[in-house]
């Protein structure tokens, strides 16, 4: 997992408190007791700062991959000095992880999303609150947005699996409330904010934030297609926000057993619009998926859809199969009136392949602007169901518009199991069953249908079909390995952002490579061919540039013998030449 800590160092945060420490001295107590606190858990981390040494604002003084012998005495070094501002920082801060998140290859923008392939991170801010307001109508931060090649693809500047916590420093003069626009920032995260009135109430606040993201996952937003105003509760573990019916809640993959295999994730999240050949302009993705759910009651059977729906995940449970479950957790538990049994289905505006109108995204829902309904029925991608513990509830994903498979995939499994063959799925879901084909037995009528339903599948849809197909008597052949299609201008669009990225990823490497050797300068061993007289210690200077000429000469010999090999056959000369003896 990442870590930035956003440390506010505005001259706010030099208040003394009642125990005669600064505010800056609790937040650093606080970052130190998460990092001793979360020692060989291999957590990345990177260190912020609203104010530079010579500006005021944001600055990064550690980065991801340097080590905590670097984190440490930045962080213990740190003092108090201009008027910095928290957004600002919040914003470097989403900036880096957004570079670094190009080497994590786990946004596959406009081919769904997949749950279980994120890479996890979260912003520590420890503020004083200063310059916030504290009026209750305030608006939530503003996060200014990212100059990066792909900023313009996404509505905000973090994504789904990134969560802000918040530490405000509430001793002395400074605020006394988590600032309104701060605490809504992290809810909208999917984070959470405290205020901490001394320094056991920091190391308190930081252990109770440890306690949470022992499970973290991605944030979803859960709407309900159907909200009644006077009572309108979301799943277990949802924090509700906006209007009625509109939840956010953190979904987690569960784990396998320890004694067997890990659990083989196959379903997606789908998109509000699939890319094609036709369209032209990339549309913008939400921070957040919503998904929309309808409550089912139990006088609702006589509804052809619900029937539909109930009769599809009743035949998908008897034939085994697979199905992605997650569990529903936020820091907020409300009241969830599902009876243990009930199931409500869930699914995606805007992602089906018939002509839609605008669909609902994650801005117009907390706003309370209803979008126009959709012109094509809903396709199911799956449902909530009640956890065997008490109030919580699951998310169960399947594919896409699944009520219409079912009974096709029933009619397929009487002829796996007539033959002789078995569905029983493997544990941890193992190699597929070799199964007696049956494709000869399936009507004309059964291929229609089929082949009807797999070319309403996305395309993204269509490999871990053939996959869960497998046991199913020789059908996964006739899910085509479809490709992805572009038109001209998205080809042309995504292959010059492909060019910017590279570049980009060029030049943090250039940094990263310059801001080792200034790192291990000096303390490279002397059997590698430097003496062990030649003068060793990084320079304390004020830019990387000025080294004394003793030590650039003796540190350039040194790379040089790594590279060539021996001296080389080349003798140094001069003022500096004892330095570079062998």
């Amino acid at each position: 997992m990442k870590v930035i800590f956003v440390m506010d160092t505005a001259e706010a945060m030099g208040a003394k408190a009642s125990d005669g420490m600064t505010l800056l001295d609790w937040a650093k107590a606080g970052a130190e007791h998460f990092l001793k606190s979360r020692a060989g858990c291999n957590d990345l981390h990177a260190l912020v700062t609203t104010t530079g040494p010579e500006h005021d604002g944001p600055h990064l003084l550690s980065s991801f991959g340097v080590g905590e012998d670097r984190l440490k005495p930045a962080l213990k070094n740190l003092s108090c000095r201009g008027t910095g501002t928290v957004p600002e920082a919040l914003r470097l801060g989403f900036r880096i992880l957004a570079t670094w998140r190009l080497r994590a290859n786990v946004d596959f923008f406009g081919q769904g999303r997949r749950p279980w392939a994120v890479d996890p991170a979260i912003l520590l801010v420890f503020t004083s609150g200063a310059g916030l307001p504290l009026e209750k109508d305030a608006p939530a931060l503003t996060i200014p947005p990212l100059d990066l090649p792909f900023a313009g693809f996404y509505e905000d500047a973090w994504r789904w699996d990134q969560h802000c916590y918040a530490f405000v420093m509430g001793g002395g003069a400074a605020a006394a409330a988590v600032p309104p626009p701060l605490k809504k920032f992290c809810d909208a995260t999917g984070g959470w904010s405290s205020l901490s009135r001394s320094l056991l109430g920091v190391t308190s606040d930081v252990d109770m934030m440890l306690h949470k993201i022992n499970a973290l996952g991605p944030m979803v937003i859960f709407a309900d297609a159907d909200p009644k105003p006077e009572a309108a509760p979301g799943p277990s573990g949802a924090r509700h926000d906006g209007p009625p019916g509109v939840h956010r809640a953190c979904i987690v993959p569960r784990q396998a057993p320890p004694n067997l295999a890990p659990l083989i994730y196959k379903w997606l999240i789908p998109e509000r619009a699939w890319l094609d050949r036709v369209m032209e302009e990339v549309p913008v993705r939400s921070s957040h998926p919503v998904l929309h759910f309808r409550r089912i009651e139990p006088g609702d059977g006589d509804d052809a859809a619900v029937r539909s729906f109930l009769t599809a995940v009743e035949t998908l449970e008897a034939i085994k199969f697979p199905v992605d479950v997650y569990d529903v957790k936020g820091s907020r538990m409300l009241t969830f009136p599902m009876k243990r049994g009930n199931r409500w289905p869930v699914y995606v505006e805007g992602s089906g392949r018939e002509p839609r109108a605008p669909t609902a995204t994650a801005a117009s829902l907390v706003t309370g602007v209803a979008p126009a309904a959709p012109q094509a029925p809903p396709r199911y991608i799956g449902y909530l169901a009640s956890s065997p513990q008490a109030g919580k509830v699951t998310l169960n994903l399947l594919p896409f518009n699944f009520p219409t498979l079912a009974p096709l995939l029933k009619t397929a499994a009487d002829l796996v199991v007539g033959a002789g063959g078995s569905l029983k799925p493997k544990p941890g879901g193992g190699a597929p069953v070799s199964n007696p084909t049956v494709l000869s037995g399936l009507s004309g009528n059964w291929r229609k249908a089929f082949n009807s339903y797999v070319f309403q599948v996305p395309q993204p849809y269509c490999a871990p079909l053939r996959q869960a197909l497998a046991p199913y008597g020789g059908i996964a052949q006739m899910v085509p390995e479809r490709d992805l299609k572009l038109g001209k201008g998205l080809v042309r669009r995504f292959a010059k952002v492909r060019e910017l990225c590279a570049a980009l990823q060029q030049e943090e490497a250039r940094v990263k490579a310059q801001d080792n050797i200034e790192a291990n300068f000096g303390r490279l061993p002397p059997e590698e061919g430097l003496p062990a007289a030649a003068p060793r210690g990084r320079p304390m200077y004020t830019h990387p540039g000025a080294v004394p000429p003793a030590l650039g000469v003796s540190h350039w010999e040194h790379v040089r013998r790594r590279v060539h090999g021996g001296g080389g056959g080349l003798t140094v000369r001069g003022l500096f030449a004892p330095l570079c003896e062998s």
